[in-house]
């Protein structure tokens, strides 16, 4: 008799339960913003034999848990080449995948919805998720680097050098093309710096800056390095017009010449031609005194002959010999 009631006071306890389960609404919802959880009945045996009402919950969230995720066919754990196309994709189908390349989370209002392949031509961080019935998927990122030749070095630090001195310039990443830049600092330098393939030691004449890179197929340039040097107390000379010069021709060379020296000098200015084999063939000077610090123009001319390759300009202080006292420029010789 005692099991029949007890029975049927389960009966009542579960009918009452139910009526209140069905008026409440059978699920409830926490956290609208952003998860939901739904609270599920029903119906089980205790370990007493009685039948009783179960509770099971379970989660969508609309931030993405349980959505399909993006996946790419490139690897971001090393540098990989430039130029190198990622692709992504879906775990599984439906929905479209956004992403973006700036560091901003991947929405449909801001992100880019893919359907090309991606080339990496920089350092990128892609954030993508699927977007899907209003949803969206977890974020995945791949941070991508891509491989970039080393910087370049040189061989003498920045400073005061003697005339003469050679600079080398290296690179650590094998194979890697050296370019260079010169900045003229002892003149007003109004000519447009031109990018010069590096293939031997770079001599300084006069002060000036190097303003060197590094490239090589499949990677990023390297950033580009500077090397600032000084000469001190010598004579610098720069060519005002740099006007074609052609064989046969005669050209007027206007030169400015900078006495750096804290003393009085008495120099001349060459105008010197070569041949192919760079044996001097004619030359020409003109002689003047300059006061220190001073800043002068000097002029003067001559024909080039059918075997002139080059002309060489160059302040010297004594005839004998015809050593230069200056930084040498050189000036290539047309045929017409």
């Amino acid at each position: 008799m005692r099991g029949k009631i007890n029975r049927r006071i389960s009966l009542f306890t579960f009918i009452a339960f139910l009526t209140v389960v069905i008026f409440a609404g059978v699920s409830k919802t926490t956290n609208a913003d952003t998860n939901t959880v739904d609270s599920n009945y029903n119906l089980g045996m205790n370990n007493a034999g009685e039948i009783v009402v179960l509770a099971t919950e379970t989660s969508e969230n609309t931030t993405g848990a349980g959505i399909t995720l993006v996946i790419s066919d490139v690897s971001d754990e090393n540098p990989v080449p430039i130029g190198t196309v990622v692709n992504l994709s879906k775990t599984t189908t439906g929905g479209s995948i956004i992403y973006t390349t700036n560091g901003t989370e991947p929405k449909i209002e801001t992100g880019i919805i893919y359907k090309d392949a991606i080339v990496l031509e920089d350092d990128v961080t892609i954030k993508a998720c699927v977007y899907m019935d209003s949803v969206y998927g977890q974020v995945v990122q791949f941070n991508y680097e891509v491989m970039e030749v080393e910087e370049v070095k040189a061989n003498i630090p920045e400073g005061i050098v003697e005339r003469g001195t050679e600079i080398e310039l290296m690179t650590n990443t094998t194979g890697a093309a050296i370019y260079y830049e010169i900045e003229e600092l002892d003149f007003n330098d109004t000519t447009t710096p031109q990018s010069i393939k590096y293939d031997g030691p770079i001599r300084i004449d006069s002060s000036k800056r190097i303003i060197a890179y590094a490239k090589l197929a499949g990677h990023k340039a390297s950033i580009k390095s500077e090397f600032t040097y000084e000469v001190n107390n010598q004579i610098i000379i720069q060519r005002d017009y740099n006007n074609e010069v052609y064989v046969g021709e005669f050209t007027e060379f206007e030169m400015k010449v900078k006495n750096r020296f804290d003393e009085q000098k008495s120099v001349s200015l060459v105008i010197a031609v070569y041949d192919e084999k760079d044996r001097m063939i004619d030359y020409v000077y003109v002689s003047d005194v300059l006061k220190p610090g001073e800043t002068t123009e000097i002029e003067c001319g001559l024909r080039v002959s059918e075997a002139g390759s080059y002309i060489k300009s160059y302040i010297i202080d004594s005839l004998k010999g015809l050593v230069p006292v200056s930084n040498t420029i050189k000036i290539p010789v047309k045929s017409k």
